[in-house]
């Protein structure tokens, strides 16, 4: 068994060593996601393609992040064609996840970084932690911490008419 673990280990040391590293850089284009849907399907951008992302880490012991998830949810729905809200939750139990969604009604896509991949490429040190990406999945401009409903209406609105 111990044999089988270290196989494991050091096959996936080898794949990992062939991968280009990914850091967001402001102006440049998104580091690809690493995170999953809820059902397990994996995601990309071009999932997203043509309209203004605006792309939130969470964590759901954040009450910060638990109180904006109301807000983003109105927005999403009040800007369908310009607008995809991308929860990317850094939680580790996927059903408990999946029952918070459920309860709290979220239609935009929670999606699980359960390795903590995205994470990294993202330098998430905290949450909330908040990117906006351009229809042509460029990053062009992050948050980090609270705002207050108001404050996040008014930045979604102006990140929308800045880059639609």
């Amino acid at each position: 068994m111990r044999n089988l673990i270290q196989a494991m280990l050091l096959a996936g040391m080898v794949l990992l060593s062939g991968c280009v590293e990914e850091v967001v850089t402001m102006d440049q284009p998104a580091p690809s996601l690493a995170a999953v849907a809820l059902d397990g399907e994996s995601v990309a951008w071009g999932d997203y393609a043509n309209t203004v992302k605006y792309l939130v880490f969470w964590s759901s012991s954040c009450g910060a992040c638990m109180d904006a998830m109301p807000v983003l949810e109105a927005l999403a729905i009040e800007n369908p064609d310009t607008l995809i809200i991308i929860a990317i939750n850094i939680d580790t139990d996927l059903d408990s996840l999946a029952e918070l969604v459920k309860q709290t009604k979220l239609t935009f896509p929670v999606l699980q970084d359960q390795l903590g991949i995205t994470q990294e490429r993202y330098r998430v040190i905290g949450t909330p932690t908040a990117f906006v990406i351009d229809k042509e999945g460029i990053v062009r401009d992050a948050f980090q911490g609270m705002m207050s409903h108001r404050a996040l209406r008014q930045f979604i609105r102006s990140t929308i008419n800045k880059y639609s």
